[in-house]
């Protein structure tokens, strides 16, 4: 059984976490988690596109030069913020009555709530449908039932009603264009609270009713579930970054050093720290500034003052979902901010609800990695998770089978008279003075005339260079999604793929 690489990119607002996953027949097992520092994000979109460009191609550099894999594609996360909530319905009226609903019908049924949602004329060029989850299914004599009692019934009509979230198209775009920077594809691009969820709760406690609360360092969000369904979804731009902020201020210290104290002392509820709370930090002063000293207790109430804003926001949406006296599970938080000391004792002091810290569970995933545990890898191990059970493509290769398409394209078309001569040939021997149309075989394994299959690249031991001097005319590129999208797009033949390639490697 081939190997596979599943790799997924989490662009936070203060880190970019990016893990791996290798599928080896029916095993599947994370063998990279790394979070690399962000730079040019606000509020979980990006900002400034080449900050976020430098940190995330060395993010990349980092995971092949470990594992040994060149990464052409990825899974990707939508941005958490700016987030409206609206509903669409959907309708089959004319299915077979003797024929039982399936999985597939409602996946149907999604995508068309989902795709034929209209957004308003005035907002096309600004909003974007990022996702859509099922609420209810409905038959000719049953109503309100959920998807998996909907599933294997026989009924002529079948409705679904279905919440759509709406973001910001210009965020959407600027990932397509960061990762093309870095010569990635993005394979799919995840709306990532439900996938959070999955690898976060527990199917009890979706059913049984729970508020999930992600705190970020730029964006908190909560999601609320009741009968295993998704029923309410917001969030705020504050975040652990926040409360980095107001340390700096209020302690006049460098934000680095801010970030730093926060980490190592920082706790929420001052009054219960016990000895901790008489300990005082030293401050070392710079460039002629004197030493000064910082009471932990004092930093407690910064943090408690800026968590207690942002837990009743989130609990101000609890409320709002019309939910809140449904959730038995109570609240589970999880994201980076999740391991603020007495961060839930507080949260129940202000709610009631009962609080854990949730952490990835890796179902039928085997864990080779350090970290990939934290609260903070939550949203980049949910999104492995669901890429390996949606059967994605693989996102890598082995660096000696890679073979660098520009690279072969270019060496190519310096001979490219050669090229167009063995083609001729090809034609005229045919007889019928037509250029070969691909079959629906060939598009399917990606092999065109001219193109060799990865099995004769891998025989070639990777090498994508021809001696000039053999006078042989056999040439080859890799059949990239990129330059398949570029042949079905109008490149007639393969001298015009050719040519096309050298004119973007000369611009």
């Amino acid at each position: 059984m081939d190997e596979k690489y599943i790799v997924a990119i989490d662009l936070g607002t203060f880190k970019i976490s990016l893990a791996v996953a290798l599928q080896d027949g029916t095993d599947t097992r994370l063998v990279y988690y790394k979070e690399t520092p962000a730079n040019g994000m606000k509020s979980s979109r990006i900002l400034t596109e080449l900050r976020v460009v430098k940190q995330l191609k060395q993010a990349i550099q980092d995971a092949e030069e470990i594992l040994g894999i060149k990464i052409t594609c990825a899974v990707v996360g939508m941005p958490r913020f700016y987030i409206k909530t609206e509903e669409n319905e959907a309708r089959i009226d004319d299915r077979d009555a003797d024929s039982y609903i399936t999985a597939a019908e409602i996946n149907e049924l999604k995508s068309f709530a989902q795709d034929s949602y209209p957004i308003a004329p005035e907002n096309q060029n600004t909003d974007a449908v990022y996702g859509a989850i099922a609420q209810s299914f409905s038959t000719e004599e049953e109503f309100q039932l959920v998807e998996e009692d909907i599933v294997g019934m026989s009924s002529k009509v079948l409705e679904g009603s279905f919440k759509i979230f709406i973001g910001a198209k210009a965020a959407l775009n600027r990932i397509d264009k960061v990762m093309r920077s870095v010569e990635l594809v993005p394979v799919k691009k995840y709306f990532q609270p439900k996938y959070t969820a999955d690898t976060v709760l527990y199917p009890s406690e979706m059913n049984n009713g729970v508020a999930l609360i992600d705190l970020g360092g730029g964006c908190t969000s909560v999601s609320v579930f009741y009968k295993n369904v998704l029923r309410h979804y917001a969030s705020i731009p504050f975040g652990g970054m926040n409360v980095t902020r107001d340390i700096q201020t209020e302690s006049n210290i460098s934000l680095n050093l801010a970030e730093n104290l926060k980490l190592a002392f920082g706790a929420c509820l001052p009054d219960k720290l016990q000895n901790m709370s008489e300990k005082q930090l030293l401050i070392k002063g710079g460039n002629g500034d004197m030493d000064r000293r910082l009471a932990v207790k004092y930093l407690s109430e910064i943090i408690t003052a800026r968590e207690e804003e942002i837990i009743r926001a989130m609990l101000y949406e609890i409320g709002r979902s019309g939910f809140a006296d449904k959730l038995q599970s109570g609240v589970v938080i999880t994201g980076g901010g999740a391991m603020m000391t007495n961060l839930g004792n507080f949260i129940t002091e202000l709610s009631g609800y009962k609080v854990r810290i949730g952490r990835p569970r890796m179902t039928g995933i085997i864990n080779a990695c350090t970290g990939a545990t934290s609260p903070s890898a939550s949203a980049v191990v949910g999104m492995i998770m669901a890429a390996v059970n949606e059967d994605v493509m693989t996102c890598a290769c082995v660096k000696e089978d890679y073979v660098k398409a520009e690279d072969v394209a270019e060496d190519v078309a310096e001979d490219v008279e050669v090229v167009a001569t063995a083609q001729q040939e090809t034609v005229d021997g045919e007889g019928d003075g037509q250029e070969h149309t691909p079959t629906d075989m060939e598009h399917k394994t990606g092999t065109l005339p001219g193109i060799m299959t990865e099995e004769e690249i891998s025989r070639q031991g990777g090498k994508s260079k021809k001696k000039k001097d053999s006078g042989s005319s056999s040439r080859f590129i890799v059949w990239t999604n990129k330059l398949k999208k570029k042949f079905n797009a109008g490149c007639d033949t393969m001298l015009d793929l050719l040519e096309e390639d050298k004119d973007e490697k000369e611009e």
